[in-house]
């Protein structure tokens, strides 16, 4: 819940800790989003590899649907 404070002015202004949390999500989301694209940009990178290399470094051969 964001706290709302008139100043001098009569102006209203949201507090710091409203404000925080009004971003909070769409931070997480976003933090979530580049997360994801760097696993896709990783995996395409090693997919792209020799068979054998791969082989020599464990990855394995197929995703599970959850990217396991």
């Amino acid at each position: 819940m964001a706290l709302t404070s008139f100043n001098d002015l009569g102006r209203s202004s949201l507090s710091s800790a409203g404000l925080g949390t009004v971003l909070r999500y769409p931070y997480q989301l976003a933090l979530k989003g580049r997360e994801n694209w760097r696993r896709r940009q990783t995996q395409k990178m090693i997919e792209s590899l020799d068979p054998e290399i791969r082989k020599d470094i464990g990855w394995p051969t197929s995703f599970t649907r959850d990217g396991k």
